[in-house]
């Protein structure tokens, strides 16, 4: 029994199709290059020069200047020079200047109140330092008192001090730095660290001049 094959007049039939498509698209690339042709064509304007002008001519040689010998040259005038400028007297010579005046200094006057709570009588004051003006204070204007308690040592020295009133913090510091200065005359024959007046109380008074 012979078999017949469905498929051999497809594939006869194939190259016949292709080739209505590759005109058209053959057609189309040559009507699309001639549209552009054309249009690049449309696009270039050509510029007439105008007649009458004459050509530009370049030249690096600079032209050479005729100059007029034979003139003249301009008249000199003399001119007389300005007088001299007018000298002004003055009768009343300017003041010599007068020595400089140097500011005075805060008065801080200290007010010692040696109060002696120990076993023997206050000691006098030997050496007193006194107190800065504290800067702050100063420059506002501002016055005020200041007071401290402390003990004297055999030594003559100011220990264990103690704020007891002041007008400000400024005040208590310089009271504070001056008196723990100060040196008291104290009989010897004591050990240096020794207590010999307890419960001294001073004030120092801050005022501007």
């Amino acid at each position: 029994m012979s078999m017949v094959s469905d498929t051999a007049p497809a594939r006869s039939g194939a190259p016949v199709r292709w080739i209505p498509a590759v005109l058209g698209a053959a057609a189309v690339t040559a009507g699309l290059f001639l549209l552009m042709t054309w249009l690049i064509a449309e696009d270039i304007v050509r510029i007439e020069e105008p007649a009458g002008l004459e050509p530009m001519r370049i030249s690096f040689d600079p032209e050479p200047i005729a100059i007029d010998e034979g003139r003249d040259p301009p008249e000199r005038i003399d001119t007389e020079p300005p007088p001299p400028a007018p000298r002004i007297h003055t009768e009343n010579a300017a003041p010599a200047p007068g020595p400089t005046v140097q500011p005075a200094p805060p008065r801080v006057e200290p007010v010692v109140e040696l109060i002696g709570q120990g076993f023997t009588p206050a000691p006098p004051v030997d050496v007193r330092v006194p107190p800065a003006y504290p800067a702050r204070e100063q420059g506002r204007g501002v016055e005020g008192d200041c007071t401290v308690r402390y003990d004297v040592t055999a030594a003559g020295q100011a220990v264990n001090l103690e704020v007891v009133r002041c007008d400000s913090s400024g005040f208590a510091r310089a009271t504070v730095d001056a008196v723990s200065q100060w040196r008291f005359a104290v009989s010897g024959g004591r050990a240096s660290d020794e207590i010999v007046a307890r419960g001294q109380t001073t004030t120092l008074q801050f005022r501007l001049d």
